[in-house]
Parts: C-alpha cells; structure tokens; sequence
C-alpha cells in the first residue's frame, strides 16, 4: 500500500519536525553546557585555589572566599545539578548528525533505521532522570545561597538565555527539564510517523524497532520518577512521627514506600479519638498529634507520636 500525496506530505512533515526539534534540542543542551555548567565550574575551581591559599596561609575564610570544605561541597553539588548532561550533548549532536545525513540521503526513508542504531545510547537519560528531583533540590539550594544564586542569576541574563526565535527569557530551571522531556517526544513522533509507514515500506521495521526500544526506555524513566516522588513521600511522611529515634526497628527503610494515609477515628476508652494512620507496602502505623508541642516536620506538618506500628 502506498501513501497518498496528502500522506506523503504529512510524514515528510512529521519528520522535519524531528529534525528541526533535535536542532533546537541540542542548542537548549549547549546553552545548558556553555553558559551554565562551564561557567560554574570554573568559577568553583578558581574558588578552591583560593580557599587553598588561603588554607595554606591560615588566613581565615571570608565572605567572597568560603572554607575549602564548603568550597568542596559546592563543587559536589555542581555535579548533582548537572549530572550526565556534557555526555548527553555528545551524543545527541552524533545522533542529529546522523538524522540529517539519513535524511539527505534517503529522503527521510531511514529516520527508524537511525534510531535503532542508537537505541542503547538512549538508556544515558536513566542517569539524568534517576538524579533529576536531587538536581531540583540542589539547584533550590543554589539559588537561596548568596554566593551562587547571584552568579546564576547572571549567567541568566546572558543572550543565549533569550534565544533567537524570541519567547521570552529561559532559566537554568527551564534547560534542566529539557533532557527528562524529550524521550516521550521521541516516542510520540515515532507513533506518529509509524502511523504514515506502510507495512511495505522500507523503514517499516525498524521504525516499530525503534519505537519499541524508545517506549521501554520512557516506561523505565517514568518508573524511575515514580520510585523517586514515592520514596520523598515516604520520608516526608516519616518525619510527621517523633519515631526517627528508633534504633531496632527503624521506620524509615530503604524497601518501604508509601502506599496511603488518612485520618481515621478509633475508639479508646475515654471515646472515638481522631489518629493519623499511614499505610506503607509492609507496615501500618498511626499516631495522634504530639501534646504540648507545637513543632512542625520539615514539610510542615505537625509531628505526631507513634502509637503503634
């Protein structure tokens, strides 16, 4: 079966915006690399040069020269921000390379027979995707500080940021989320260049190939997301119990998650009492607002003493 004019001018379509979308993808990973990632990390290693004089020297940190420790602590933080996303950028810029140079020569007839080719490349993105919600907190930390939201907010204002296609000015917050959306684009133009591939055509196969291959890397993304936002719920609703003490049989282990949690009203001997119960995926617990203390757990929620578990 063969595609009608109107088909054909739809799938030529379809594939032009994946090449034209992996080029502006690829310019958001350089403006990541150039303006952000580069720029910190020299600023952090002219940092530690003169934390270490200063070290050398016993000369007592100050406000534009920090402690070699805390020098050392924003170096790390840099790479949880930025994690993988240099080897990301090289490989995307291989990949897009060779789109175009399949796309000049076969009119756009080997798009699937490309993405195959690459498909184990594209399992990198569990390495961003897995650290991305440390990323996030990192970066919030960044931003807070007065030493490195400043240069942030510099780098910022820097032209790259404005792009050329105008749409306002991008944040280092707005490149970061880039890489964790762009496999399931690359699965939904799949889908849809497969839907405009005849069974006879000559990238029919690899093109199922390929989707194939993509899908399963987005569902072992999405599950990697899911496990991170379940165990950040799991010790978001830990910290509610005065239970972190508990040294023999500790609450917070690293096979339970959270499953569900609810108030609920028991009957005890002085009446019906309101308790907070929390259902994990191999214990129940519940607990009653702490008396006489009006502390509060990091996500602001009022501590409860555990009653039982």
């Amino acid at each position: 079966m063969s595609l009608t004019a109107k088909q054909q001018a739809k799938r030529t379509k379809i594939i032009d915006e994946v090449l034209s979308t992996e080029k502006s993808y690829i310019e958001s990973l350089e403006v990541l690399v150039s303006t952000f990632a580069l720029p910190s990390e020299r600023y952090l290693d002219s940092l530690k040069i003169k934390a270490q004089q200063f070290e050398a020297a016993d000369t007592p940190p100050t406000a534009a020269v920090p402690d070699l420790y805390t020098v050392n602590e924003l170096k790390n933080q840099h790479n949880r921000i930025f994690s993988n996303i240099a080897q990301l950028l090289g490989f995307n810029k291989a990949f897009y390379g060779e789109l175009m140079d399949s796309f000049k020569m076969n009119q756009g007839n080997n798009i699937g027979g490309v993405f195959a080719k690459y498909s184990a490349f594209f399992k990198m993105y569990s390495t961003y995707t897995s650290n991305f919600d440390t990323s996030r907190g990192q970066l919030q930390e960044w931003m807070d500080s007065p030493r490195m939201g400043p240069f942030i907010a510099a780098c910022e204002m820097q032209e790259t940021c404005f792009g050329s296609h105008g749409g306002g000015q991008k944040t280092l917050k707005d490149y970061l989320i880039q890489p964790v959306q762009r496999i399931p684009r690359y699965k939904m133009l799949l889908s849809e260049v497969i839907k405009l591939t005849p069974p006879g055509h000559v990238d029919h196969e690899n093109l199922h190939r390929a989707e194939g291959i993509v899908s399963n890397v987005a569902l072992s993304l999405n599950d990697d997301m899911k496990q991170i936002e379940l165990r950040k719920k799991t010790i978001d609703v830990v910290t509610q119990f005065d239970a972190l003490k508990l040294t023999r049989d500790p609450l917070l282990l690293p096979s339970r998650f959270f499953v569900k949690e609810g108030v609920l009203k028991k009957v005890c001997k002085g009446g019906k009492k309101d308790f907070l119960f929390v259902l994990f995926n191999d214990t129940l617990i519940y607990g009653s607002p702490k008396m006489g203390i009006n502390r509060t757990a990091p996500n602001g929620e009022k501590i409860h003493s555990i009653h039982r578990r």
